[in-house]
């Protein structure tokens, strides 16, 4: 782990700093690290979540698998294909209307590309120094968690203390944030960001296009927190954590894990 990380980070900068075929490789080479044990782990453990939380973290992994990695290793020249266009082409016979046509047209696929991938990958590499940073295993003997929600009842348990969430069990914004994160969390400790929560829980389709659409996620946030401390008389004041922003995201402090 004490090397795992550093080189994820010094692949991630060199890959995203190159293009042409240096982008593609740099993908290949940075893939090629996921043959780690820890991150083996990540893999088995994110294939249990429902299929909707896949483009979290697995779907990226898998994309780039698929669309990059597999296709460079098996056919390079059909990926470098893929991304060059006819750029080798035009040197040969740069006068030809058709390759200056091709030219034109090879620089706005492969950049539309390029910008695609290195979203998928910078996407994978953030979350994967999340689950690796965060990652906080339960002891065999334990359940598999001191935390839980009963969504039927909205009612939020933590240890001992029961805080009831949504009395009138209509789904209010808080209701639906701790309903997400139940229902997708493991035995990780794990983020979840306010896109994810909007999309396939609130189905709020407009999220990306509102600056102001993560104030509803981070106020339904602080008020579990604020309902959490007044029912614990302070005790627990910092049950979720949060952060605000539209790439703000939330996840239960793993200590009440």
């Amino acid at each position: 782990m004490d090397t795992l990380i550093p080189a994820l980070k010094e692949r991630y900068d060199t890959t995203v700093s190159k293009i042409g075929r240096d982008f593609i490789i740099g993908i290949c080479n940075y893939l090629d690290l996921f043959s780690h044990p820890e991150i083996q782990k990540i893999l088995e453990t994110q294939k249990q979540l429902p299929k909707q939380h896949y483009h979290n973290f697995l779907g990226y992994y898998q994309k780039l698998i698929k669309k990059v990695y597999e296709p460079m290793k098996t056919k390079p020249e059909n990926a470098e294909w893929k991304f060059y266009g006819f750029w080798d082409l035009y040197e040969e016979d740069k006068g030809h209307p058709f390759m200056i046509a091709a030219r034109i047209f090879s620089w706005k696929a492969y950049f539309w590309d390029r910008g695609i991938y290195t979203a998928r990958l910078t996407n994978l590499h953030n979350r994967l120094l999340i689950l690796l940073n965060n990652k906080i295993i339960l002891p065999e003997n334990q359940s598999k968690s001191k935390v839980g929600f009963d969504v039927a009842n909205s009612v939020l348990k933590i240890g001992n203390d029961v805080i009831n969430i949504d009395i009138r069990k209509s789904g209010t914004n808080q209701h639906k944030v701790l309903k997400y994160i139940f229902e997708h969390m493991d035995k990780h400790a794990d983020f979840f960001k306010y896109s994810d929560i909007a999309e396939f829980e609130f189905n709020d389709k407009g999220y990306l296009f509102d600056p102001d659409s993560h104030r509803r996620y981070y106020t339904a946030c602080d008020k579990i927190n604020a309902k959490v401390s007044k029912k614990t008389q302070g005790k627990i004041a910092d049950f979720l954590e949060f952060h605000s922003g539209d790439k703000g995201f939330v996840r239960i402090n793993p200590k009440y894990l």
